[in-house]
């Protein structure tokens, strides 16, 4: 549980670091070419994609990959992520996914029924 817990960290570290260094730079390239106010507007931006590719692509992509609704495939994610960090959001929605289809026997796809 420990090492666990040691490697969630590093993983943490490791990614929060390479956003924050791909951040700054992308921050200083604009602060040179166009002013404080273009290094705001790249940071901006930044924060505008990121939000859209996680919050509205990440979930389509899953719901129709394996066919769940992309609300479904969200709260799956929140849930899995705060229970069990990196692994519960690399597992959490196949495991959903066949929590449902196959022990559950929830029908998934309309065109299989």
């Amino acid at each position: 549980m420990i090492e666990a817990l040691k490697e969630e960290r590093i993983v943490n570290k490791v990614g929060g670091r390479f956003k924050l260094s791909t951040l700054i730079q992308k921050r200083l390239v604009a602060l040179n070419a166009g002013g404080v106010e273009l290094a705001l507007l790249a940071v901006v931006m930044i924060i505008v994609v990121h939000a859209i590719e996680a919050y509205g692509l990440n979930p389509l992509i899953y719901g129709r990959t394996l066919r769940l609704n992309p609300v479904l495939t969200l709260i799956v994610l929140f849930v899995a992520y705060h229970a069990f960090g990196i692994w519960g959001m690399l597992l959490g929605v196949p495991t959903a996914r066949y929590l449902l289809s196959d022990v559950l026997r929830v029908v998934l796809d309309a065109r299989k029924a």
